[in-house]
Order: structure tokens, then C-alpha cells, then sequence
């Protein structure tokens, strides 16, 4: 089990702002300072994650939110059927008329983004391939674009290297590049380079680089687990 708990007994010195990574059940939450320094991290089931934050344990200056979830569609237009049992929220891509529309449970705080719109952002101003995959705990989500074009984007349930491999040949086969070479992944997310859960990945693609950025109040670089926090926090 990955451990995300992390809190410095250093004080920022500006803004604060709450990223929230919500999964399935649970809420992984990040506080960063205005240069997106990381102050505090852990990983929670959703409801303590809310109760905390009502009680004031959890606070910062701002809130972002984003949304890990399978309950999602993208289309071409925003037309949709208001629900008397959760959010409806729509978000559209950078530089292309896609929307992704996507549910929350009612009541949040500020508006919820999906993790796709999120990943377009990211990378809308590359013109590269980019064969993209998030993982979080029992989830795994795909992202391709060609040649800065977006393509495909899905996300799978997981629970063995077995059914990573077999989502991420079923992707490429289908979408990316028939049964030609193997494209270059990039990875990052709740996926432990150590833990021998990529190894056969890795038989299949050997071209894999983990995406990484900034760093935390104690100068140290941040890992893969955190580049959800980050695009979240780019996005407007």
C-alpha cells in the first residue's frame, strides 16, 4: 500500500490552494503554496475526507476539485438531463469542441473537472503523440492524442498486472497502433516504480517514462503520485 501522508511543520508563505483527487471511495488531497510547493497530502476514504474538511482540518486559501470517475460521457454539444440526485458538471476541451460531461454527489463546494479535461489541458499545446496512462488504485486511465490531436480517452477497473496489460494492448491495438511497435508510454499516479507491478508492463513496452513535477516545503522533488494534483492545479 502506497503511503501518501505527508505534512511539514513549515508555514507557507502565500496562498494555499486544495487540490482534490476524488476516486471511486475514496479522496486524495494535496495542500499547495502559490508556487505549487507541497505543505500536506494524505489519502482518505471520501466521507473522513469531508468530515475533516467541515471540521477545519483540513483547510487552505482556495479549492480545486477533480473527478477520477467512470461516470462520463464526451460528445459535441452540452445538452443534458438535469438529475434530482447528483451534480451534472461539463467541462470542454482546450482546443477542440469535445465536452466531457460527467456526475458528482450533490452539494460540492466548487465545481468538480474531470481528469480527461484536465489531461487535454496539459498537453494542448503539443503538437507530439502522447500515449498517456493515470493509474490510481484500482483504476486505470488512458489518454492518447496523435500528433496534438486528441483521440481516445477511457478508464478500466484493475486489480492485477495481468489486467493492466491486457487494457493497455487493448487500447493500442484498437486505437493507437494495430499490432505495429509498441509507442512510448508515459505514466504517472498511484503506481509504485519499485513494486514489480509494472514488470509486464514493461516486457511489452520498454519505452516508458514516469511524468514527475515540483516539489514539496522540504525541497525534495515530488514523484509520479502527484502529477493529477498538478494538472489540476493548471487548470483554470
Amino acid at each position: 500500500m502506497i503511503d501518501l501522508y505527508y505534512k511539514t511543520g513549515l508555514k507557507p508563505t502565500t496562498d494555499t490552494t486544495l487540490s482534490v483527487l476524488f476516486g471511486t471511495d475514496s479522496a486524495f488531497y494535496c495542500i499547495f503554496d502559490a508556487h505549487k510547493v507541497l505543505f500536506e497530502g494524505n489519502h482518505m476514504k471520501i466521507d473522513a475526507f469531508w468530515d475533516a474538511y467541515e471540521r477545519g482540518s483540513i483547510k487552505a486559501d482556495r479549492m480545486k476539485l477533480m473527478s477520477l470517475s467512470n461516470k462520463f460521457i464526451l460528445s459535441n454539444n452540452t445538452s443534458h438531463l438535469p438529475s434530482n440526485d447528483f451534480d451534472v458538471y461539463i467541462d470542454k476541451f482546450t482546443d477542440q469542441p469535445i465536452y466531457c460531461k460527467h456526475i458528482f454527489a450533490k452539494g460540492a463546494p466548487k465545481k468538480v473537472q474531470h481528469i480527461v479535461t484536465a489531461l487535454d489541458h496539459h498537453y494542448y499545446l503539443g503538437q507530439k503523440t502522447v500515449f498517456h496512462l493515470y493509474l490510481e488504485i484500482n483504476r486505470l486511465h488512458v489518454y492518447y492524442k496523435l500528433d496534438g490531436k486528441f483521440e481516445f480517452y477511457n478508464n478500466y477497473e484493475i486489480k492485477t498486472s495481468e489486467d493492466l496489460l491486457y487494457y493497455v494492448e487493448l487500447v493500442h491495438n484498437m486505437i493507437v497502433n494495430g499490432n505495429k511497435e509498441r509507442n512510448p508510454l508515459e505514466v504517472s499516479g498511484l503506481v509504485d516504480i519499485e513494486s514489480g507491478y509494472l514488470e509486464l508492463l514493461k516486457k511489452y513496452y520498454p519505452q516508458i517514462t514516469f511524468i514527475t513535477a515540483g516539489i514539496n516545503a522540504e525541497n525534495e522533488p515530488l514523484n509520479q503520485f502527484y502529477f493529477g494534483h498538478l494538472i489540476n492545479l493548471a487548470c483554470v
